[in-house]
Parts: structure tokens; sequence; C-alpha cells
């Protein structure tokens, strides 16, 4: 049979396993809420990305009369495009400070 001292050695060792299982579990779930939350934004900047895209297509493809309406075209087409890439750096930004 086990002496006593055995008995207690394996109950503290059995703690310290149910402790750290329990902080992985806590971890896991938190890493679990950040990939939802970045999911979740990253599927929301890809909507914006695609109605901007169709909008700057039917843009391009709209047979300007003018050069004004040319020039709408042109500054509409940079700042769409301006405004993609700025939502992308934010993403990356964003799932970058998370994983750290």
């Amino acid at each position: 049979m086990s002496c006593p001292q055995d008995l207690l050695e394996l109950s503290r060792h059995l703690k310290q396993e149910r402790l750290f299982i329990n902080a992985e579990r806590e971890a896991l779930q938190e890493l679990n809420e950040e990939i939802a939350n970045n999911a979740e934004r990253l599927g929301h900047i890809a909507w914006i990305s695609r109605q901007q895209r169709l909008t700057l297509e039917q843009l391009i493809l709209a047979s300007p009369d003018t050069t004004h309406e040319v020039d709408l075209i042109s500054c509409l087409s940079k700042k769409l495009y301006k405004c993609w890439i700025f939502e992308i750096h934010m993403l990356q930004i964003n799932l970058h400070s998370t994983n750290q």
C-alpha cells in the first residue's frame, strides 16, 4: 500500500494538473472568441470591399459624356481604392495586435 506522503504528493500533482487544464481551457476559449471576432470583421470588410468594387466597376463601365463625369469617376475610383487599402491595413493591424 502507498504511504500517506505518496498520496499527498499525488494529490498535489493532480491539483496542479487540474489548474493547468483549467487555465488552458480558458485560454482556448479566449482565442476562439478572438478568432470569431476577427472572422466577423473580415467578413464585414470583405462585404464592404465587394460593394466598393461593384460600385467602381459600374462607374468605370458607365459611358461618360463629359469631362466632368470622367473626373468624377477618376476621383471616386481613387477614393474607393484608398478606403479599401485603409480597411485592409486596419484589419492587419487588428489581427497583429490580437496575436501578441
